[in-house]
């Protein structure tokens, strides 16, 4: 039973145990929370995603137009993301 005795003289394995039982404790509160978050119906989102597409237009503008190799991977991403209506599939 020594490999599961916990090394209290290793200040790592204390730290480490600590951030597994946060990790536990933060996966059970989103287990709790996760038919709260699902209920939210999808055109209740919409503002939050309009908001957030928003700012990401505003950031087009500081882009240095002149430079082939900044603004292109940023329009090709910026028009890839509404054509998959993913933002992850379009990054």
């Amino acid at each position: 039973m020594e490999f599961f005795r916990i090394r209290r003289d290793i200040p790592f394995m204390r730290h480490a145990l600590v951030f597994n039982v946060i990790s536990v404790v933060t996966f059970l509160l989103a287990v709790f929370f996760a038919p709260l978050a699902g209920s939210v119906p999808a055109f209740a989102t919409a503002p939050a995603l309009l908001y957030v597409a928003c700012l990401m237009a505003r950031s087009l503008k500081d882009l240095d137009w002149e430079d082939s190799t900044e603004f292109v991977p940023a329009m090709v991403t910026a028009i890839t993301m509404p054509l998959t209506f993913s933002i992850a599939d379009g990054l």
